[in-house]
Formats: structure tokens, sequence, C-alpha cells
């Protein structure tokens, strides 16, 4: 199989944001998609090793930041090429707290807040699938994609 297939799909590119203890912790993501609207679930597929992955599977909460057109490329890098266990990557970054997350608050389209319903092991990852119970919209932002 050509494996180069994978990059003709089109993905959003998120941030979560969760808890280690009182300690932010976040990562980036590109696979968030809604799983029913009612009940409100979608699922996210997080690495195995992204220390993101053990804060949710640990305290069941989590939120997805969707990113804009405009965030900055630098976010990516703070939350995409380092550890959450040696740093805290939410440290100079604008946030919001909803539900007793972080929220990366600049560069965004809008934000939810996922409680873990069930977790599926895909080998090397785990698939989150989560109830929505609270979110909000930012007008006049495009979403950034994979792309």
């Amino acid at each position: 199989m050509n494996e180069q297939v994978y990059f003709d799909m089109t993905y959003g590119m998120f941030i979560l944001g969760a808890k280690d203890g009182n300690r932010d912790t976040g990562c980036v993501v590109n696979t968030v998609f809604q799983v029913t609207n009612t009940p409100s679930q979608l699922a996210v597929s997080v690495n195995k090793d992204n220390f993101t992955s053990t804060c949710i599977s640990k305290n069941k909460i989590f939120a997805v930041a969707i990113l804009s057109e405009t965030t900055p490329p630098e976010r990516i890098g703070i939350f995409g090429f380092q550890s959450g266990k040696d740093v805290n990557k939410f440290d100079g970054v604008g946030k919001l707290e909803a539900s007793g997350v972080p929220v990366m608050k600049d560069g965004i389209c809008g934000y939810l807040i996922c409680k873990v319903k069930t977790e599926v092991d895909c080998g090397t990852h785990i698939l989150y699938i989560a109830e929505v119970t609270d979110g909000d919209r930012f007008e006049g932002r495009e979403p950034m994609t994979y792309a």
C-alpha cells in the first residue's frame, strides 16, 4: 500500500488541554471528529506515548481548541515538539480555564470541553470517545487544516 495516500486526507489542527494535578498540559492532534449530535459526542486519537494521553486517561476530561489559520506556528511548536513531562506548555500562552481544564485562548476558532466515556486501544494510539459538555465559537476565524 502507498501510505502517502493518508496525506491526501484533510484534517483539522487542534490543541488538547488537560491537567496533571494542578499543572496544565496539552498537545497537538489532527484527528478529532463528531461521533453523534444527540447526545453530543466526539472522538479524538492521541498517541499513547504522549503525556497528555496519560493525563486524559487518569482524569477523564479534556479540552479541544480548534486552531485558526492565524495561529502562530510557534504555538504548534510549543505544544507539538516538547513533552509536558518536562515543561508547562501553557506558560506564557493566553489561556482560559473551562470546567477545570486549560484552553488555549489566542488564535482559535472555538473550543469544546469533553468528558471521556470510552477508551479504545488502537495500538500506538488511544481513541477517546467523549461527551461534549461545553464549548464556544469565535466568529470570523477560519479553521486551520493539516494542509
